[in-house]
C-alpha cells in the first residue's frame, strides 16, 4: 500500500474548496501526512474582502506592507481551519501572489507532494456547476494525482469508477484509484470501452479485427481486460470489470450513473492538440462536466515546466 506523506490542498474559501480540505484532512490522518494549504491571492479571495486588508496597511511601509498583507490572510485562513477537523494533522501554511494553478503546482513541487487535492469549483470567488478553469489548469499542469472534490457527492466516496485504455496514463489511474478506494474502503468498478467507429482515434480505443463478430470481440476483450487487471494488487478491495462498446467520453458518465459512482478515475490529459487528440481529449471531455469526484493520475513521462509554462517532452 503507497503511502502518503505530503499533501496539498488548494484553499479558497469556498465551499467547493472547504470540502476538498475535509477530503485532504481526511487523508493526512489516515496516512500521517503533512497537509500544506495554498490561497493564491488576490484570485482566491472576493475583491472586497483584498481591497480591505490593503487598505488596513496602506500606510505601513512599502517593505512591510505585503508581508502584512500576506500575514493577514493566512489569519484567516488558520481561523477558517479552525472550524474543521483538524486534531492531529500537521498543517502548513503556503500565502503566495500568484496564478492559483501555477501557486498550487509550485506548491506541490516545493513540498514533495503526493497528492493535490482541489474543490472542483469556487476559484475566483464564484461557485460554478462545471470544473472550474483553475482546477482545469491544476489538472493539465500537474505530474502529481489530483484528487479533484465535488462538493455535491457523499463523502467518503464509496464507488469508483476508472476507465482504461492500456495505457501507461490509466495504468497508473487505475494503482491511484485502488489505493484511494483502500483508503476510504470503497470497490472499484474498472471500463474499457471498444470505439467501433473508423479510425476512434479519440477514444479509449482497441484495435481488433473489423471482421470479428461483436460477441467474439466482446468474449476476447473481457479476457484481455482480466488478465491486465490481473496485473494489479487489489487486496481489500472489490474490482469489477466491465466492456462496452461505444465512445468513452459518452460512456463513462453513462456507466458512473448506473453503478451511482461517486469518483472517476482517469488517466493522461493531453498535453497538446495533437497528443490530446490522441490520448487525452477524453480525458477533458469528460471532466468539465461530469457530476462526480475525479482522480486523474499522470504517467512518469509527463513533466511541466513550472517556470516556462509549458510541458516537457
Amino acid at each position: 500500500m503507497r503511502k502518503l506523506t505530503s499533501l496539498v490542498v488548494g484553499y479558497d474559501f469556498s465551499m467547493g474548496s472547504t470540502v476538498a480540505l475535509d477530503a485532504a484532512l481526511a487523508l493526512a490522518k489516515l496516512h500521517g501526512a503533512t497537509l500544506t494549504l495554498v490561497t493564491a491571492v488576490p484570485g482566491a479571495i472576493d475583491e472586497d474582502t483584498w481591497q480591505s486588508v490593503r487598505d488596513k496597511h496602506a500606510n505601513d511601509l512599502a517593505s512591510d506592507a505585503e508581508i502584512h498583507v500576506l500575514e493577514d490572510i493566512e489569519a484567516m485562513v488558520r481561523k477558517s481551519v479552525e472550524l474543521r477537523d483538524a486534531e492531529g494533522v500537521s498543517l502548513r501554511f503556503d500565502i503566495v501572489e500568484d496564478d492559483v494553478s501555477h501557486g498550487v503546482c509550485k506548491a506541490a513541487y516545493q513540498y514533495e507532494a503526493d497528492m493535490i487535492v482541489v474543490g472542483a469549483t469556487g476559484w475566483s470567488g464564484g461557485e460554478r456547476a462545471r470544473i472550474g478553469s483553475q482546477t482545469e489548469r491544476i489538472i493539465r499542469r500537474s505530474i502529481w494525482p489530483v484528487f479533484v472534490v465535488r462538493d455535491n457527492m457523499p463523502f467518503p466516496p464509496k464507488r469508483f469508477v476508472v476507465g482504461t485504455d492500456y495505457s501507461d496514463g490509466s495504468k497508473v489511474a487505475i494503482e491511484g484509484t485502488i489505493a484511494l478506494a483502500r483508503d476510504f474502503g470503497a470497490s472499484v468498478h474498472v471500463v474499457h470501452c471498444i470505439d467501433e467507429s473508423p479510425g476512434g482515434l479519440s477514444s479509449f480505443f482497441r484495435p481488433q479485427e473489423p471482421s470479428a463478430a461483436g460477441d467474439i470481440i466482446l468474449e476476447r476483450a473481457e479476457r484481455e481486460l482480466a488478465e491486465f487487471l490481473a496485473g494489479f494488487t487489489a487486496e481489500g478491495v472489490t474490482l469489477t470489470q466491465e466492456v462496452i462498446f461505444g465512445l468513452a467520453h459518452r460512456i463513462l458518465p453513462r456507466v458512473l450513473r448506473e453503478q451511482d459512482a461517486q469518483l472517476l478515475g482517469l488517466g493522461s490529459v493531453g498535453r497538446s492538440r495533437l497528443v490530446e487528440l490522441l490520448v487525452g481529449g477524453n480525458a477533458e471531455r469528460i471532466i468539465r462536466d461530469l457530476p462526480a469526484s475525479l482522480l486523474i493520475c499522470k504517467p512518469d513521462s509527463f513533466a511541466f515546466d513550472l517556470e516556462r509554462g509549458t510541458f516537457l517532452q
